[in-house]
């Protein structure tokens, strides 16, 4: 056989072997050779799971071999790099059991270098080559995945999804594992008034309602509800070692934000994130330190699609361009002591809530107050003082301040008639009046859910409701609709 007949064939033959998954693959038996590293094995091939395979012509900008197609070899991802019999880390193992589904070996890949591999691969956040799927292609959960990985959607618009060894689902039925009880897709039709115009297929599993039936998650797993004041009540996977996510993910503990715990945020609209983990919109630098999932816009009305009855979204000025943000992400990062914010920045850890009571569980890195007692906006949204144990926070209802510049609209900065067991920073509150036509405070509570921020009236103004073992009146002025009429204090 000549030289040019040879170079076609072995390129025919390369060409056929590049299907590019997140996986392992063997050889015919009379191939195969044992390694402990890729140094071990013939130029060309990677060592996997103890031998050398061959991988395709087209490698990785960081080196990393492609491998070629085969059957999805399972391993451990807590038994460190050796899991897919590699240290020189041509291979990785991906950690799917964080969505529910089982590690298999992958191709090891550079995430900083992302942008620089084959199109219809994905170089994932914890370094895992990750083949491209479409699932909009079909009602399968396989959709165009090799045997043995199904499409995971990483886009709720568009048709967008990697390969993995995983149960997807579009409804709850589709959830087999009793630990993970409700599909992604029902979370969302629950919480977002646009499930209607969303792809809400090829979702993971997860376990729902563990703050509410305090419930445990599965070991990989935390309550994300126990954490966050986040309406998603559900179990998410924890950051693994490196701080790292699944796709869809980002891991709310980071170099800005050390008291965080490891868990992962749900890339969703008005989230914190890193990198390119939104299932709607893009990762975008908020101005205030931070990032966080949204699209741009000109107005608020353009950020009104994505309100909820428990997250309002308005139009700010980012750090490029004007986005989308809800208040959350700016009451600060967790902190369990000063060591945890950055203090370069101002920050100190506060313990009172948004309410004005003491804040338990975490406290939440804040800057503080000028010495008149007023706040500056942070990335565009404003800022009221809870005094100087509070420090600066969103001008959210209820909140003390000086001048309608610290209330996020269409809250106004209004005198407030003080209530007796309520610390006074300001004679004014980011409010709106309520009641009126010669009606009682109790008249007035429709009015005072403002900004997803729910609140009761008194004396002719809204202020937020309470949390538990606060002196109250009526069952409206509790958080949980519920005053103990014995002690006179919210259940």
């Amino acid at each position: 056989m000549n030289s040019r007949v040879r170079s076609t064939l072995g390129t025919r033959l390369s060409l056929a072997m590049v299907w590019i998954v997140a996986a392992s693959c063997h050889l015919d038996a009379s191939t195969k050779n044992r390694c402990s590293s890729s140094a071990d094995c013939v130029s060309g091939s990677v060592c996997a799971i103890g031998e050398c395979h061959a991988s395709a012509s087209n490698s990785g900008p960081s080196g990393a071999a492609v491998a070629s197609v085969g059957p999805v070899v399972s391993c451990d991802s807590t038994t460190g790099p050796s899991a897919c019999g590699s240290t020189d880390g041509g291979m990785t193992c991906f950690q799917a059991s964080s969505l529910g589904g089982s590690d298999f070996c992958a191709t090891a890949c550079d995430p900083s270098n992302a942008q620089s591999y084959p199109t219809n691969v994905e170089c994932v956040e914890s370094g895992a080559l990750l083949y491209r799927c479409h699932p909009n292609s079909s009602s399968s959960a396989a959709a165009d995945c090799p045997t043995g990985l199904n499409c995971y959607r990483t886009s709720l618009v568009q048709d967008q999804g990697v390969c993995i060894q995983m149960p997807v689902c579009s409804q709850d039925s589709d959830c087999l594992d009793n630990s993970l009880n409700s599909c992604v897709a029902s979370v969302i039709r629950s919480l977002s008034p646009l499930a209607g115009l969303l792809q809400l297929d090829h979702l993971n599993c997860v376990h729902r309602y563990c703050m509410a039936q305090r419930s445990e998650c599965p070991a990989t797993e935390g309550c994300l509800g126990t954490q966050f004041s986040d309406p998603a009540d559900i179990c998410v996977p924890n950051c693994d070692s490196h701080l790292r996510c699944p796709p869809d993910y980002s891991c709310a503990r980071n170099t800005l934000s050390l008291g965080s715990p490891a868990l992962c945020l749900p890339g969703i609209p008005g989230e914190r994130c890193d990198g390119n983990n939104c299932v709607i919109g893009s990762c975008e630098d908020t101005g205030a330190r931070f990032s966080v999932c949204t699209t741009a816009c000109s107005t608020t009305a353009d950020c009104s699609v994505f309100d909820s009855t428990t997250a309002a979204y308005v139009c700010v000025s980012g750090a490029t361009q004007s986005v989308c943000v809800t208040s959350r992400p700016y009451n600060g990062s967790n902190c369990e002591g000063q060591t945890d914010c950055n203090g370069d920045a101002g920050e100190f850890c506060s313990f009172v809530g948004g309410d004005g009571f003491p804040q338990t569980g975490h406290g939440d890195c804040r800057t503080p107050c000028n010495s008149d007692r007023t706040c500056a906006p942070l990335g565009g949204v404003p800022r009221g003082c809870l005094g100087d144990a509070g420090g600066c926070y969103p001008g959210i209802l209820g909140i003390p301040c000086a001048d309608a510049t610290e209330c996020i609209a269409p809250l106004q900065c209004l005198a407030d008639a003080q209530e007796s067991d309520v610390t006074a920073y300001h004679s004014r509150i980011c409010t709106v009046p309520c009641g009126g036509d010669g009606g009682g405070d109790s008249s007035g509570d429709g009015q005072c859910t403002i900004l997803a921020q729910r609140g009761y009236c008194a004396a002719g103004s809204c202020r937020i409701v309470r949390p538990s073992d606060q002196p109250c009146q009526r069952d409206a002025e509790c958080a949980s609709q519920q005053c103990n009429q014995a002690t006179m204090k919210c259940i």
